[in-house]
């Protein structure tokens, strides 16, 4: 298995230039007036069977991106979004890295407002995990 630097989280720091380049990847929901979320796949890897709470996606390939995800509402760690999504990666399960999160303190919830999430490379530390970036605008 190959090994993977690290990216540090960055807060609001990155500009995502989002693209799609799979029209059956695109959620068309332009009326969401709650937490919109954008994903964009910057692993390095295609992650197939993308899920998303009840929603999956066959393939999320390298570069590609997921806009306009409409939630209702959405729980915050600081101004980290807890975005929960699974894959799975040259055949092995990964979840996204809200799932290591266990503390209540400092969680808020939020019911407006959009998010840029990009996935990131899997991290040396935790083969079981794709990172994520919030990035602003």
């Amino acid at each position: 298995m190959k090994t993977f630097n690290f990216l540090s989280v960055l807060f609001f720091s990155i500009i995502l230039f989002s693209s799609c380049a799979d029209d059956d990847i695109l959620i068309p929901d332009h009326n969401c007036n709650a937490v919109v979320i954008h994903i964009e796949n910057a692993s390095g890897y295609d992650i197939l069977d993308f899920t998303i709470d009840d929603t999956t996606w066959d393939n999320l390939k390298n570069g590609d991106s997921i806009v306009n995800i409409c939630q209702d509402e959405l729980v915050l760690d600081a101004s980290i979004p807890l975005i929960y999504y699974t894959g799975v990666v040259d055949g092995e399960d990964k979840k996204s890295i809200a799932f290591l999160h266990w503390c209540g303190v400092g969680l808020s919830v939020v019911d407006e407002g959009t998010f840029k999430i990009k996935i990131q490379e899997i991290e040396d530390w935790n083969p079981e995990i794709l990172p994520y970036t919030n990035v602003e605008e």
